[in-house]
C-alpha cells in the first residue's frame, strides 16, 4: 500500500521553496438525456430523414473504436429504425488502424462494446479491404471501406469532441470518422502522414472527396458531459452535409435531443 509520503531523490537538491497549496473542488454540470433509444427514435420521425431512407436500400452503418457512452443502445436503435423504414442496414468498423489493423481485431473491438450481429439484428461486415475514391488537390489518396462504399448509402454513429492533439473546425467527429476511421489503415496512414498541424486543411479536403463520391445519409452524433454521460444527440441532415466555398461543413441538424440536469 502506498503511504501518504513518498521519498524522492532529486539530483542536486531542491533549492527553491514550494508555493502554498490549497484543495480545489470543481463541480461540473451533468446535463444528460433520459433515454438514448427514445431520443434516436424521435430523430427518425423527422420527415427529412424518413424521405431519404427508401425500402430496399442497403445502408452501411459505421461504428468506431472509442468507448462511447450508450454506444450499443444507440447503434441498435439506429439499425432498428432503418429496418422499420424498409432499409437493409449492415454494420462496418470505422476505426482506421485500431483493433490491430485486422478484420478480426476490429470485429472484436465492436463485440467488446456489445455490438454483434446477434445483439444488433443485422450483419456485421468487418474487412480491411478499401477502395480509392479520389484525391484532393494535394494528391493524397482517399481510401474508404470497400463494403461500405458499395452500399446505397453510408451512415455513422459517433461522438463529437475536441481532439487532444490539434485545434480546427473539424476535430474528433463525423468528418474525421469518414476520412480516417472508414479509410481503415490505408486511409489513416495517408492522412496522418501530413501531421496533426495540417489536419485543419487536410480533413476538409479529404472529406469533400468522400461526400462528393458517396451518399452519406447522416451522422448520428452525440456529445458527452463531464461524467461521460450522453448530454445530447444530433442527427445530421444528409444532403446539406457538404462544404461551402470556404471549406466549412454546412451544419444543418434535423433534430437535437434536449438534455436535463
Amino acid at each position: 500500500m502506498i503511504g501518504d509520503r513518498i521519498a524522492v531523490n532529486i539530483a542536486g537538491g531542491l533549492e527553491v521553496s514550494l508555493p502554498r497549496m490549497v484543495d480545489v473542488r470543481q463541480k461540473f454540470k451533468t446535463e444528460r438525456i433520459d433515454s438514448v433509444s427514445a431520443s434516436v427514435t424521435a430523430q427518425f420521425r423527422h420527415p427529412d430523414v424518413r424521405d431519404r431512407v427508401k425500402p430496399g436500400m442497403t445502408i452501411a452503418v459505421g461504428c468506431g473504436s472509442r468507448g462511447i457512452a450508450n454506444i450499443a443502445e444507440r447503434v441498435r436503435t439506429v439499425i432498428a429504425e432503418l429496418k422499420h423504414l424498409g432499409a437493409l442496414p449492415f454494420i462496418f468498423p470505422a476505426m482506421g488502424s485500431h483493433g490491430a489493423a485486422t478484420a478480426q481485431g476490429q470485429r472484436k473491438v465492436l463485440e467488446s462494446y456489445g455490438i454483434t450481429e446477434a445483439t444488433m439484428g443485422c450483419p456485421l461486415v468487418s474487412s480491411m479491404d478499401v477502395v480509392k475514391l479520389g484525391t484532393p488537390d494535394d494528391r493524397t489518396p482517399i481510401w474508404f471501406d470497400k463494403a461500405a462504399s458499395g452500399a446505397d448509402a453510408v451512415a455513422l454513429v459517433c461522438r463529437v469532441k475536441p481532439h487532444t492533439n490539434f485545434r480546427a473546425p473539424f476535430e474528433s467527429g463525423i468528418v474525421k470518422m469518414l476520412v480516417i476511421g472508414a479509410g481503415k489503415i490505408m486511409g489513416a496512414t495517408a492522412i496522418h502522414r501530413h501531421g496533426f498541424e495540417n489536419f485543419k486543411e487536410v480533413l476538409p479536403q479529404a472529406g469533400r472527396v468522400i461526400l462528393h463520391r458517396l451518399n452519406c445519409l447522416f451522422g448520428e452524433a452525440m456529445v458527452e458531459n463531464a461524467m461521460d454521460e450522453t448530454r445530447f444527440e444530433v442527427l445530421g441532415d444528409p444532403q446539406p452535409f457538404d462544404f461551402d466555398a470556404q471549406g466549412n461543413l454546412t451544419p444543418l441538424p434535423t433534430h437535437v435531443t434536449q438534455s436535463r440536469e
